[in-house]
């Protein structure tokens, strides 16, 4: 009989080589081995039917990312994001906290760490609030007062304020009302539609308006609401993304492949979670 590695396997399954993994780990493939410190697979082996779902849990990313938060269930998906917006997005804005420090707040409870600033660890705590705050209002436009809102969740408590980040300079003809009204306009929000708001945010005045992370939330949210993959920027995508946004209006390509990119890096782990948009 041949066989084909897990790797190989993911791809013949349309899936990630980590569902291939836990499969084999269950015993879920007949004729699979480790051989060594490698599973083989034999070649014709079929992809096993998927676990019944549990009827308690909401297949559908919005209704899942509510379910988890009002239950406050451990480990699911709700967690995960949490920890990456946080994380991430604070981070590129200068938050020194490790990837470590904000798991061990947003999941134990508990703050671990020797010389942490204080402004930066109420960074994280706000952004937990604020991304509970889009969690509960997916289905709510995206006005200047729920802007307003976010913004005043996110820099409560804050002691000094950031300087912001110098890779996107404001433009003076992004005017926040303008461009939400624009973005209101779409009777349904395709994809560009949101890279275009957000970009559009992230250049605008005034000035309180053009919080990054509030951006951020919104571009997570409304991907929710319009049904599209949410996503985080990562390190390694991260000046990929300010160029994106600086050359907007010149190139929607490049911010556009960027945020695929970062998607389907999301994709993978929805998969494994076997949750649906």
């Amino acid at each position: 009989m041949d066989y084909i590695s897990a790797a190989e396997t993911a791809k013949k399954w349309n899936i990630t080589e980590r569902a291939v993994r836990n499969y084999l780990m269950e015993g879920r493939v007949p004729g699979a081995f480790m051989a060594g410190k490698t599973w083989v697979v034999p070649v014709d082996a079929e992809k096993p039917d998927r676990k019944p779902r549990a009827r308690s849990l909401p297949m559908f990313l919005a209704d899942r990312l509510k379910y988890e938060k009002k239950h406050r269930i451990s480990g699911g998906i709700y967690e995960i994001f949490q920890i990456r917006t946080a994380y991430f997005s604070n981070h590129m804005e200068g938050n020194r906290l490790s990837l470590e420090n904000v798991a061990d707040m947003i999941s134990k409870n508990r703050i671990s760490g020797e010389n942490l600033s204080i402004d930066d660890v109420q960074e994280i705590l706000n952004h937990y609030r604020a991304f509970n705050y889009i969690i509960d209002t997916i289905e709510k436009p995206v006005t200047e007062g729920y802007i307003e809102k976010l913004n005043h969740l996110v820099s409560s408590g804050i002691r000094i304020k950031r300087a912001g980040n110098d890779a996107i300079e404001p433009a003076a003809d992004k005017k926040t009302p303008d461009i939400l009204n624009d973005y209101a306009l779409r009777e349904k929000a395709a994809f560009d539609d949101i890279l275009e708001l957000h970009s559009g945010l992230m250049r605008s005045k005034p000035c309180r308006y053009n919080n990054a992370q509030v951006a951020r939330l919104i571009l997570f949210k409304e991907c929710i609401r319009s049904k599209f993959i949410p996503f985080v920027i990562d390190d390694e995508l991260k000046l990929s993304y300010y160029r994106g946004i600086r050359e907007w209006d010149r190139e929607q390509w490049y911010l556009t492949d960027t945020c695929r990119i970062a998607q389907d890096r999301m994709a993978e782990i929805l998969n494994e979670y076997d949750i649906l948009l």
